[in-house]
């Protein structure tokens, strides 16, 4: 499974241990936003994976559309039984995430590393 426009790809890999990282990069945007939402929605609901690990450490945007994308793809994964983490660490991404009050929501981490190893953001 991909997604991919003019400014965002996405790829995701299993790691074997019912997990999928999604690796991203680019700008999340609203023309971005439908084509990663419907990538979101195939691995939610792929019963094989317990945990979504969105890797956004390469990720230099995102707006309402691509916010509402994640959410909508945390809540669906929390209705499946699946736990999902977003890695960020570019100030543009982690700065609308925390201002919007979601970090806790998208169970932000600051490292790839850091979400496989359960490690939380100071």
């Amino acid at each position: 499974m991909a997604t991919e426009s003019d400014l965002f790809v996405a790829s995701v890999a299993a790691d074997g241990d019912g997990t999928a990282i999604v690796s991203a990069q680019g700008e999340l945007d609203a023309y971005a936003a439908e084509p990663f939402s419907e990538t979101l929605s195939r691995i939610a609901d792929d019963a094989g994976f317990r945990r979504i690990v969105l890797d956004f450490s390469d990720v230099t945007f995102l707006d309402s559309s691509g916010l509402r994308v994640l959410l909508g793809a945390a809540r669906l994964a929390s209705e499946r039984g699946a736990q999902l983490m977003l890695v960020a660490n570019d100030l543009r991404v982690v700065k609308v995430v925390r201002l919007t009050g979601t970090a806790g929501v998208l169970d932000l981490r600051p490292t790839l590393g850091a979400a496989l190893n359960g490690d939380r953001v100071a």
